[in-house]
């Protein structure tokens, strides 16, 4: 919503008017906790928003396909991403839908990127899952544009780890506390 100055000033409105009467609350990462805490004297803990654990079969045979699963949303570093893909050597496969849908769709246009990245739209989660674990790795990738994506923990962070899958990930303090913690 930093995008978007109106609308980010409502929600920025709520949230004064609001959160300082919670007696208790909850967020994703501690970084976000703090600041609230800080902001509101308010008493934000942490819930890890993480997918119940499955298995991966042991015989399952991978692909050389890179993943992007989740909102295609503004700041989300499509700008980048998809004309660097011209200098990669495997396709981009990405699930999700979101605001910056039609642009992406422009760039792979404008890229001639038609045969290497393909918008494979929503998939529900049990069949994300296992198309994720056959994945050669993944992509988390947010723009700093504010503090809501600068102190994000994606839900897609936590896929790929569970799928087993090496990502390619914002090097921004929730994933770096993960990865220096748990070695993913």
């Amino acid at each position: 919503v930093v995008t978007r100055p109106s609308v980010h000033k409502v929600w920025k409105t709520i949230e004064k008017w609001t959160v300082p009467h919670f007696r208790a609350g909850y967020t994703v990462s501690p970084a976000i906790a703090e600041i609230l805490n800080k902001t509101y004297q308010t008493n934000f803990t942490v819930v890890r928003n993480i997918a119940r654990y499955k298995e991966i079969p042991e015989d399952l045979k991978q692909e050389k396909i890179i993943i992007y699963q989740g909102a295609v949303n503004e700041g989300r570093s499509f700008e980048t991403l998809i004309p660097a893909m011209q200098w990669v050597n495997a396709p981009l496969h990405i699930y999700g839908d979101g605001n910056f849908l039609t642009q992406a769709q422009k760039l792979i246009r404008e890229n001639q990127l038609d045969e290497k990245i393909i918008l494979k739209g929503k998939v529900i989660p049990e069949k994300l899952h296992e198309i994720t674990s056959k994945c050669w790795i993944g992509l988390t990738l947010f723009e700093n544009t504010g503090l809501s994506n600068y102190y994000s923990l994606a839900n897609r962070f936590f896929d790929y780890i569970q799928a087993g899958l090496p990502q390619l990930c914002v090097n921004y303090p929730s994933y770096r506390i993960i990865n220096d913690q748990y070695d993913c």
